[in-house]
């Protein structure tokens, strides 16, 4: 899992990088909440990685599983979410 979330680094880094575009009109609010979550997956995959290596040595390997897949839920999830909102939001 970890293997694949760090390849999954590679998209983001080019999501993020494009990502300063929405700030082309300034600052906004809007932007920074709707990229949060993508932003802080380098962040999460550093947090996540050694306590679920920490919590598979106690020999969880059930919840070490859960909290590995954390960072990809999260920006995955949020993704999806955004995803449904704009489409509700287009056939207004």
């Amino acid at each position: 899992m970890l293997v694949l979330e760090l390849i999954g680094l590679l998209p983001w880094g080019v999501v993020s990088a494009l990502s300063g575009m929405g700030f082309d009109a300034g600052f906004s609010w809007k932007v920074v909440f709707i990229m949060a979550p993508f932003w802080a997956y380098p962040l999460l995959l550093l947090i996540c990685a050694p306590v679920a290596f920490l919590i598979n040595a106690y020999e969880r390997p059930s919840a070490a599983t859960a909290v590995m897949i954390a960072p990809a839920v999260v920006s995955g999830g949020w993704l999806v979410l955004l995803l449904t909102f704009a489409s509700l939001y287009t056939k207004m």
